[in-house]
């Protein structure tokens, strides 16, 4: 056989192995891009989703960058907080006082029937379904938030709840496991507050439960309704004080 014919079948047989390569390579992406349909198919459908626990959306109104981003997606995975929407979580929105009943008892993991006995005049549920009312029950009921003074006793669940009373109530549910430093921090001692709001704030700040809600005991006008996103992560903050999470 002459060197032109070796040479000749070195090529066909060079030519037949690329072939062969370039096949493998369609059938291997076509496999792939077949895998990554099924795949994006089933993670729409949420059968990917964690067990129990729900997707949190990315909201369009609380950027990567907000340092209050981690807290809102863990209060509302966790139904501390409603957002407005799928694609919005209202951060500036204002929290009723029935809606922050049924956060804190949420992060408390306090355990609500449907058929609580409700002490308000002003608050009414069925007695055949879990409410607003059965939560605002048992805030009554663990003697960490009441209404004000009437006869009969009113609650006004759909006044907004105001950060004072949001700081006060977080530091009563917290108990044993949200106090007061020993030595008292003294630039909130000099504040011009009500002794109650001083000493909740003491407890508050030396327990973290302010760490990255915007409530700042020297700034913040605390007779202003609670912003939802300040409420989200001083809910997410009593959990981890009393050790849920």
């Amino acid at each position: 056989m002459s060197e032109d014919s070796q040479i000749g079948g070195e090529g066909r047989v060079s030519r037949g192995t690329v072939g062969k390569w370039l096949f493998n390579l369609v059938v291997l992406l076509a496999f792939a891009g077949a895998v990554v349909s099924a795949y994006t198919l089933v993670r729409s459908s949420g059968i990917l989703g964690t067990t129990g626990v729900p997707a949190v959306p990315e909201f369009a109104d609380i950027p990567l960058e907000d340092p209050q981003r981690v807290a809102i997606e863990k209060a509302v995975q966790l139904g501390l907080v409603k957002p407005s929407s799928d694609q919005e979580f209202g951060p500036l929105e204002l929290v009723t006082r029935a809606a922050f009943a049924e956060g804190v008892v949420a992060a408390m993991d306090w355990k609500v029937t449907k058929d609580e006995q409700q002490p308000f005049a002003d608050v009414e549920g069925r007695a055949d379904q879990l409410d607003p009312a059965d939560y605002v029950a048992v805030v009554y009921r663990e003697g960490v938030m009441s209404g004000p003074a009437a006869d009969p006793p009113e609650f006004q669940p759909n006044d907004p709840v105001l950060l004072s009373h949001a700081v006060i109530v977080a530091v009563r549910a917290g108990g044993s496991n949200v106090k007061e430093p020993t030595i008292p921090a003294e630039d909130i001692d000099a504040l011009d507050l009500p002794d109650g709001l001083k000493s909740a704030l003491q407890a508050a700040a030396h327990s973290g439960l302010l760490a990255g809600t915007g409530i700042d005991p020297q700034t913040s006008d605390f007779q202003k309704p609670a912003a939802k996103a300040q409420v989200a992560a001083l809910l997410v903050n009593l959990r981890t004080a009393v050790g849920k999470d």
